[in-house]
């Protein structure tokens, strides 16, 4: 028995050939096989092209996430997102198109079978039957019986008087079942004979083998039990699938595993709480990330609309010359604001490097009174210390969000809170009140702390207050 072509071991064209018939597309270089003209394939062409970028250069101009679903700059496709592209869109002739792992074209399941040119061990191909054109040039009938061509570019027989006659000849390659033959005849073949994984084989009115029904994973056809195979989800796509919300995902591209099952990872719904596919974010998750993490000085991080990117409008840098976000202020730009207008009598506001207000050289006609009113933060009168609970507004150096310490006033210059005599365990510096803080022992030591010690390691607790546990006597 005699194979159709398309099941036979083929043979490839020469690169130069390969290359006028696949016509350059992209300008990019195809790739192709090692393999000698021997090579096998039971399912399909050899010609085994993968599209690839011309240079290095174009690579690391590359900006696209690959493997999201969605085909970005310097990407020609994305796991199961072709853009639409197909073998036969992309001259590549028939089969299936995939995407290879660095996003780019794989044309290894395309085949030039439907070109309408006779290629490697095709019998014909469209129009072009090549050398024969009847039947009786294969001997299945008279010179007035014509040759047909498959869409597997092998020759159809069923005008031939011979194909039908319940028995296999060659070049046939099986027998339709007819009133002579209940059950078609095939040779002894199967799909799986032929190279596939699973199906029922069938033959054609034309004395050729139907392999419609045979399918295998990993040829880029989705066929029969499979679900997917390759970019091929037989004309499904994200919308059929539900998102963790219990909606259809309405953005993204399905991909394919290996074992021929749909795949949604790439799939997305935005505001359905889960980050997917080519989503940056969703309301609420932000993966981590902050206005710091941004760039930014401060602020809060939000999701654009679409979850395709952080909302950065609320975030703030201070310094940049531009009031935004919780800012009061930034360099010499008051945001139009005064002394005045923030209560004081008058005076110079400024900004401080945090960009909030600066009120130290604002006046207060009533300040230095020692009494608590108009304006004042505080008013201590004309020594600014020394201070009762009422002239400090029952404020402290704690509610100022300081450790402890004693909290003054600027009063008479103006009567704002001085934290000079405030202390904050923790930030090195030994203040009133303080022992020590961290590694500044104030210069104290187990011998000269007085406590009767002769030596060992003197250490500062959490509260700023001497550990003795390792001195000793």
């Amino acid at each position: 028995m005699r194979l159709p072509a398309s099941l036979r071991r083929t043979r490839l064209l020469p690169s130069s050939a390969l290359l006028a018939l696949l016509g350059g597309c992209y300008g990019n270089i195809i790739e192709f096989s090692d393999s000698d003209s021997d090579s096998d394939s039971t399912t399909g062409s050899d010609v085994g092209t993968t599209v690839s970028e011309t240079s290095s250069e174009t690579a690391d101009t590359e900006t696209g996430e690959c493997g999201n679903g969605a085909i970005e700059a310097g990407e020609q496709c994305d796991t199961g997102d072709l853009g639409g592209a197909t073998c036969e869109s992309e001259g590549l002739g028939t089969g299936g198109l995939t995407c290879t792992a660095d996003c780019m074209f794989d044309a290894g399941q395309c085949s030039p079978c439907g070109n309408g040119m006779i290629d490697g061990d095709e019998d014909c191909d469209g129009a072009d039957l090549g050398d024969s054109s009847t039947c009786a040039d294969l001997g299945l009938g008279t010179a007035r019986e014509p040759l047909g061509c498959t869409s597997m570019c092998t020759y159809d027989f069923g005008e031939c008087s011979g194909c039908g006659d319940g028995m296999v000849t060659d070049p046939e390659a099986c027998e339709p079942a007819s009133d002579n033959l209940p059950a078609p005849d095939l040779d002894g073949q199967t799909c799986m004979s032929l190279g596939f994984d699973e199906g029922m084989l069938e033959c054609t009115e034309g004395c050729a083998f139907d392999t419609a029904n045979c399918s295998t994973c990993g040829d880029a056809v989705q066929q029969n039990s499979e679900a997917c195979d390759g970019a091929d989800f037989g004309g499904l796509a994200c919308s059929n699938f539900d998102s963790p919300s219990a909606e259809p995902f309405d953005e993204g591209s399905l991909s394919c595993t290996g074992s021929c099952t749909i795949d949604t990872a790439n799939c997305s719904l935005c505001t359905d709480g889960t980050v997917s596919g080519a989503e940056v974010c969703e309301p609420g998750v932000l993966e981590g990330e902050t206005c710091i993490s941004q760039g930014f000085d401060a602020g809060p991080l939000g999701c654009a609309a679409d979850c395709s990117a952080f909302d950065t409008n609320a975030c703030t840098d201070c310094g940049d010359a531009l009031i935004e976000g919780t800012e009061q202020c930034e360099g010499n730009s008051l945001d139009g604001e005064t002394c005045i207008s923030q209560g004081f009598a008058g005076g110079t506001l400024g900004c401080a490097n945090t960009c909030m207000f600066d009120t130290s050289m604002c006046t207060n006609v009533t300040c230095g009174d020692a009494v608590l009113n108009g304006g004042d933060q505080c008013d201590c009168g004309n020594q600014g210390v020394n201070c009762t609970a009422g002239q400090l507004g029952n404020q402290t150096c704690i509610t100022q969000g300081f450790d402890g310490g004693t909290l003054a006033c600027n009063s008479p210059i103006n009567c704002t809170f001085n934290t000079m005599g405030c202390t904050e365990c923790g930030d090195g510096l030994v203040g009133m009140g303080e022992s020590c803080d961290g590694m500044n022992l104030n210069g104290k030591t187990c011998a000269n702390l007085g406590m009767g010690f002769l030596g060992g390691t003197l250490s500062c607790t959490n509260a700023c207050a001497f550990n003795t546990s390792l001195c000793t006597n």
